[in-house]
């Protein structure tokens, strides 16, 4: 077995309880019918994975870099590397179809004139 320093066995045991409480969350409707955990074990349940995740929240990055996951992998434009968070994000949204223009012409077509409509 090996030896885990103090502040990698707390990240390590955060990650389990997340993991596990997690998985719990997915299959509550299978608790809630097999078991006896009433809805009230489920809202805590809900409650202590909220704080999984915050508690693990200053770790997030640390995490997939230990994992040396790729920007392309994680396809996501929040954890690019480089910082260009915003511009990464504008670049994104102008890829969508539904920006081709400033205006989408579904809004002059259905919201307008319902908006007009119910003054």
């Amino acid at each position: 077995m090996v030896e885990a320093s103090p502040s990698l066995r707390e990240v390590l045991q955060q990650l389990s309880e997340l993991y596990a409480v997690y998985w719990a969350l997915e299959k509550q409707a299978d608790l809630l019918k097999y078991t006896c955990m009433s809805c009230g074990d489920a809202r805590r349940l809900q409650a202590r994975y909220e704080r999984a995740l915050r508690a693990l929240r200053r770790h997030a990055v640390p995490l997939v870099d230990a994992f040396a996951i790729r920007d392309e992998m994680l396809q996501s434009t929040l954890g690019s590397y480089d910082g260009r968070v915003y511009e990464r994000l504008m670049e994104e949204a102008l890829k969508s179809p539904l920006n081709k223009d400033s205006v989408n012409p579904t809004f002059h077509k259905y919201l307008k004139p319902f908006m007009r409509a119910n003054l």
